[in-house]
């Protein structure tokens, strides 16, 4: 078992700086983040396979110092264990390895050295107390996109993953009955069939008794138009993860080929070039919402060649 050592105790000036900040956040104006430095990649096994993480380790520690800072102040101030869990937001621009840094963290919380102590299991080994709730799954379906845009239904399954393409306000719905209704045992998250093309319900399940951490991972998180606004405020922590847009574009052209519907590489490389560079380009408008930026591997690879 993976263990993450952590420090004694949470460094109370760098909470309370992270608590002014949130305020600031919330008032909806971009600040200058916090930049994490870590630049270092290294390969840890994780889940029985090896993978490379550059900012997960330290960020899973992180995380957890905030939520146990966050459990105590609502002890505080309730008087019992808060049944509100640190709601983490994760955001970066498409083929930024959002996805994959999300399973990183989630996997390094569930076996750190004191998750344990938030799970109501009686096994063995404690239930895990992390889990990650993807965007994905607030797509319109082909049937929405059908009825929202009934003279352009075309175009818009064409250039679906843009911010009018989804469903923010199940998102919010979704966001608020886990922060905000603690008379909910379980929230069920929907999230995305790749092979239908379509949402799936009740794919993931919060469990307010296990689940101390809800990680949620998308690229409209910090988006402030379409009906995104608000989804922010729901997040106690927002990282942004700083990647290459050259390199996610071409990471995506490679990765959808496997998509139906395309006949030739000419045409998957055309609707990333004017789909999701756009959508890309419109979610870096919105970083400096973020609490704290990272760099992605991507990141790292392009300014490594750079200072070649």
């Amino acid at each position: 078992m993976m263990c993450v050592q952590r420090p004694s105790q949470v460094d109370l000036s760098d909470l309370m700086m992270h608590e002014e900040k949130k305020e600031d956040l919330s008032s909806h104006h971009q600040q200058q983040p916090h930049r994490h430095d870590n630049h270092h990649i290294k390969t840890m096994m994780l889940g029985g396979k090896p993978l490379q993480v550059s900012w997960e380790p330290d960020m899973a520690v992180k995380i957890r110092q905030l939520q146990q800072a966050h459990q105590q102040r609502q002890q505080q101030q309730a008087g019992s264990t808060s049944a509100r869990p640190f709601m983490v937001g994760v955001v970066g621009i498409p083929g930024s390895g959002k996805s994959t840094s999300c399973e990183i963290l989630a996997t390094l919380l569930n076996h750190d050295d004191n998750h344990h102590h938030h799970s109501t299991s009686t096994t063995t080994r404690a239930e895990d107390d992390t889990i990650v709730m993807p965007m994905d799954g607030y797509h319109d379906s082909l049937e929405e996109l059908a009825d929202k845009f009934p003279q352009a239904t075309a175009e818009a399954i064409y250039r679906r993953g843009a911010p009018d393409t989804f469903h923010p306000a199940a998102l919010e719905r979704d966001l608020d009955r886990i922060a905000h209704h603690p008379e909910e045992a379980q929230v069920s998250i929907p999230g995305f069939d790749h092979a239908r093309g379509d949402p799936e319900p009740d794919r993931h399940t919060f469990v307010r008794s296990q689940h101390s951490i809800v990680i949620c991972e998308g690229i409209y998180l910090l988006h402030d138009d379409h009906g995104w606004n608000h989804v922010k405020d729901y997040f106690d922590y927002l990282i942004y993860i700083v990647a290459d847009v050259d390199i996610c574009i071409h990471r995506l052209m490679e990765r959808n080929k496997c998509l139906p519907g395309y006949n030739s590489p000419q045409e998957i490389e055309l609707r990333c070039q004017v789909v999701d560079r756009v959508n890309a380009l419109t979610v870096e408008r919105s970083q400096g919402y973020a609490h704290e930026h990272v760099w992605s591997l991507t990141a790292l690879e392009a300014a490594h060649r750079r200072t070649r």
